[in-house]
């Protein structure tokens, strides 16, 4: 976590950490010492959610970048695939290659829609100032 908004109590972080982790709002709670309620609170701040969406945009980007790795991979490994048929567990290899462009091609889509949608909302907020 790059801990770059100083402004977030020791608790906050915590909490913040754990959810970044997959952990539920009680486990947060646990985890920062406390309550579920107040996880709940820190979920309606501004600054903890701004902080929050950071953070997982951060680990999203670097999933994708492993993603395209392992689709440098999954291409090598059809290839070799389509050369040599006879090698063993290739229809295994060869499904997890398949899956891997498949989610490679959704991820890039996802992440073009989200630029094209940030497009239209910098254009409506823009009218609105008007």
């Amino acid at each position: 976590m790059s801990r770059s908004d100083r402004s977030l109590s020791s608790r906050q972080v915590k909490a913040l950490g754990a959810l970044l982790e997959g952990r539920t709002v009680e486990e947060a709670g646990c985890l920062a010492g406390v309550s579920k309620r107040q996880v709940y609170r820190y979920l309606r701040d501004k600054n903890f959610t701004s902080q929050l969406q950071q953070e997982q945009d951060a680990l999203i980007s670097a999933v994708g970048a492993k993603l395209v790795s392992l689709g440098q991979k999954a291409l090598i490994c059809l290839e070799a695939v389509m050369e040599h048929p006879g090698m063993g567990a290739a229809n295994v290899k060869r499904l997890a290659a398949v899956s891997v462009l498949d989610l490679l091609l959704k991820y890039r889509s996802q992440v073009e829609l989200e630029a094209r949608v940030s497009i239209l909302e910098e254009e409506v907020n823009k009218r609105k100032v008007r």
